[in-house]
């Protein structure tokens, strides 16, 4: 049966976690970001739907063949989570998969709905570079060269990047603080 867990039960789903590639899922998971956690069975997790406050979306992990996932989740979107979102004027929303292994489960939970899908390109920091404190690095991206920088107060404060504001609206989307945010290695990415 889908249940919704509570925080402090979040740490129960780290195994289906540990393999996923979405940072801001394992933050949820970790608790350093805000979210909701539903699993398939709380008392043997298979698989999990995870409410990414900060990007106001879901992400689907863990085994695409839950019975209850393949069963219930349809019913449990409708009944549970759509009120909950339509109070929020939410009347679209996105859930991310890490394979097409779920693409089953989404067609059978959108029903006669329009779905769409896209290709998220995610950056990959080297690990060296970050294990060594390496300030910056460039990598190509598409036509384009990006920056990436370590976010830190001083970064923040400086005057030279128009975007500030921007930055620090999307850090309280998913940190309920900028001291929270700073507890963490974060990078930013901005045009050369």
């Amino acid at each position: 049966m889908i249940t919704e867990i509570n925080k402090h039960d979040f740490h129960k789903v780290k195994h289906l976690t540990d393999s996923c590639q979405n940072i801001e899922v394992k933050a949820v998971a970790s608790g350093l970001n805000p979210g909701r956690i539903y699993v398939d069975d709380a008392e043997n997790i298979t698989a999990a739907l995870i409410w990414i406050h900060g990007q106001s979306g879901f992400q689907l992990i863990g085994d695409s063949r839950s019975e209850p996932f393949l069963n219930e989740l349809k019913e449990y979107m409708r009944e549970r989570i759509e009120p909950e979102l339509l109070n929020l004027h939410m009347h679209a929303v996105e859930i991310g998969v890490v394979d097409e292994a779920w693409e089953d489960v989404l067609r059978h939970i959108s029903g006669k709905r329009d779905i769409s899908s896209d290709i998220q390109h995610v950056f990959k920091l080297n690990p060296n570079s970050i294990s060594q404190q390496v300030p910056l690095d460039i990598c190509a991206s598409q036509d384009e060269k990006v920056r990436i920088l370590r976010i830190d107060e001083v970064l923040l404060g400086e005057k030279r990047y128009n975007n500030s504001p921007f930055l620090k609206d999307k850090i309280s989307h998913f940190w309920k603080t900028i001291d929270d945010f700073f507890t963490t290695w974060l990078w930013l990415y901005c045009s050369a």
